[in-house]
């Protein structure tokens, strides 16, 4: 049985659709993340103001924390 050519295409251009979304949806959560980082070093006016990759890297550890517990929360085998 040999396969359509057409189909082989229009499967691998659904497999490259789908990593596109998927580098979209990190690209989007990492720019949520900078300005998240951004807005909470420009409103901490009371504290010593921190090196902006420190507020980045505690938001995207924080933010890693909330995802595993969520994950665990959804996922019974775990």
């Amino acid at each position: 049985m040999q396969l359509n050519p057409a189909h082989h295409l229009d499967h691998r251009l659904q497999e490259i659709d789908q990593q596109i979304n998927t580098a979209l949806r990190d690209i989007r959560r990492n720019m949520q993340e900078l300005e998240k980082a951004s807005t909470n070093g420009r409103t901490s006016g009371s504290s010593p103001r921190k090196d902006f990759s420190a507020v980045l890297a505690q938001t995207l550890e924080s933010e890693a924390l909330e995802s595993e517990t969520l994950e665990s929360e959804t996922d019974p085998g775990v």
